[in-house]
């Protein structure tokens, strides 16, 4: 009772026991206060992209442009040629094909082609010149010089032949003879420096002496004897030497 009689006071007492309510709003201020112009429409929702793209790796390599044609392959020994380039060898002889280089210091250095091993102007040597069977023994064939002999033996008879390169750092006169040391027949094919036949010698019969002499021999001078079997032979072996003429 006594908190309403106090209430009853304040509302019935002078101005001073009335409490301040603060100034009064003006007219001019609005019930509210003024939020500003209202959003703008941002339009409907954005669509939904679907899920992101699988991931395909790194980009492919550029593999470049497609090789060129390497043309037919080069030429073997005795393919026609005209550049060294058409030979696997590098080196082609006017004329006679695909070739190789030798060396002239190497007995029958052209056996595998079977040819002769020739000088060039340039001062190498390549295989070139006359077809030249030599048969199954690898191992008679040699380089002579002045005052050289060998023995030698045609095994088998019929079938085998021996080559002999000479050179000799001699000018003048010398001889290259064959003289069997028993009844084989012989028969000697000489070649030049440019793989030409020069000459044949079969003039002597069994167990007889076959050679040829050569008048102007120059210090470079070449020449390859081939010694065979003339087909009637009944016994080996020869021995074959390089001389020089002395009498006239």
């Amino acid at each position: 009772m006594a908190l309403i009689a106090w209430l009853a006071l304040a509302g019935c007492g002078d101005d001073d026991a009335s409490l301040d309510a603060g100034p009064a709003l003006g007219d001019d201020a609005g019930a509210t206060l003024d939020a500003g112009t209202p959003p703008m429409d941002s339009g409907p929702p954005p669509m939904d992209a679907g899920p992101p793209p699988e991931d395909s790796g790194p980009p492919p390599v550029d593999a470049g442009p497609p090789p060129m044609d390497a043309g037919p392959p080069p030429g073997a020994f005795g393919d026609p040629c005209t550049l060294g380039a058409e030979c696997a060898s590098g080196v082609c002889l006017t004329g006679a094909g695909c070739t190789r280089l030798c060396d002239l210091d190497v007995p029958h250095a052209c056996r595998a082609e079977g040819t002769l091993c020739l000088p060039t102007g340039s001062g190498d040597a390549v295989c070139g010149g006359p077809s030249i069977e030599t048969g199954p023994d690898t191992g008679d064939d040699a380089n002579l010089g002045l005052g050289d002999c060998v023995m030698r033996s045609l095994v088998p008879l019929g079938a085998d032949a021996d080559l002999f390169q000479v050179r000799a750092a001699f000018d003048g006169r010398l001889q290259v003879v064959a003289r069997p040391e028993s009844g084989v027949d012989l028969a000697l094919d000489f070649y030049d420096g440019a793989g030409s036949l020069v000459a044949r010698s079969t003039m002597g019969g069994a167990g007889e002496l076959e050679g040829l002499r050569f008048d102007r021999w120059t210090a470079e001078s070449i020449v390859y004897v081939l010694v065979r079997d003339d087909g009637s032979s009944i016994a080996n072996p020869y021995r074959v030497c390089v001389e020089e003429v002395t009498e006239e």
